[in-house]
């Protein structure tokens, strides 16, 4: 999900969606102000709906190092 990164646009001002399965990170770490939905990037129709009608898509998808 890159927390960082949702943090930086969220004090910009942008409105966020974030979807993230959860297996490399924590649900505590998720900034409350985005709407999160946790979601498998590699299944389709759960991704669907969650990117309707987003202009814009930064992809952070990988494991995260332990």
């Amino acid at each position: 999900m890159g927390s960082w990164l949702v943090d930086n646009l969220i004090e910009q001002g942008h409105d966020i969606v974030s979807a993230d399965n959860l297996l490399g990170g924590k649900k505590e770490n998720v900034n409350p102000d985005c709407k999160f939905v946790k979601a498998d990037l590699f299944r389709r129709q759960e991704v669907g709906p969650v990117v309707k009608g987003v202009d814009l898509i930064f992809h952070y998808s990988s494991s995260a190092s332990q």
